[in-house]
């Protein structure tokens, strides 16, 4: 029951880290003033939120205050180590298929610039690992003043009345659909039929299809399925 209601604590965690990263790239795309962003800026961006949101990850999953350590052990660190993972994984999944569906409706609209290299997703996906790893064992390298405000902001959001409801509802729904993913590999290996999935879903989906700069980076992902 306590690692079930870390893994709920750490999609609150997911969410809300979304919505303020959105908000910093938002501000981001007003100073650059439409400019699209080119392969090299795209990645030094996801580069940075990976950074910080392994960062804080780490942070929720080694510091007992929080009360989201899933055990006095090893066991809430290897739970947040699996749970990143398996984000960071959909994440990549859900744009590689944004990039799919742009190019089957190519015929039918103008699509959509993105950049999608999956080679440098994939190295960014170890280094995030690498990171968490590294905060995980040496807890100090991930205290900095923008990571101590992401953890203070993240608290103090989930602890509000009405957005705190908001992000409890989405880290709810991220649970479910991680013991979904969990059942039914566990079928899938027995060799039996998956049951049924429940669907990633953006809350709020700000992105402005003209233009690459508002395209994936630019999403509030509140949580991510994982497959």
């Amino acid at each position: 029951m306590k690692i079930l209601e870390f893994i709920f604590h750490l999609g609150v965690v997911f969410a809300v880290f979304g919505f303020l990263w959105w908000i910093f790239m938002a501000i981001l795309a007003i100073f650059r003033g439409g400019r699209s962003r080119n392969e090299i800026e795209t990645y030094s961006l996801k580069l940075i939120n990976y950074f910080f949101l392994v960062s804080v990850t780490a942070r929720f999953a080694v510091d007992p205050k929080f009360g989201l350590k899933g055990a006095e052990d090893q066991t809430g660190n290897i739970v947040a180590g699996l749970i990143l993972l398996m984000y960071l994984i959909g994440k990549i999944q859900k744009k590689e298929q944004r990039l799919q569906m742009s190019m089957a409706l190519r015929g039918f609209m103008q699509p959509v610039k993105r950049v999608f290299n999956r080679k440098v997703e994939v190295i960014l996906l170890f280094v995030a690992i690498a990171f968490f790893t590294l905060f995980v064992f040496v807890p100090e390298t991930s205290y900095n003043p923008v990571t101590n405000w992401f953890v203070e902001s993240i608290i103090n959001i989930a602890d509000t009345p009405v957005f705190g409801f908001i992000f409890k509802v989405i880290g709810f729904f991220f649970l479910l659909n991680v013991l979904f993913r969990f059942i039914g590999g566990i079928l899938q290996v027995l060799g039996l039929k998956s049951p049924v999935t429940i669907q990633s879903t953006n809350f709020t989906d700000f992105r402005n299809t003209k233009d690459s700069d508002k395209s994936d980076e630019d999403d509030f992902d509140d949580y991510e399925e994982v497959k």
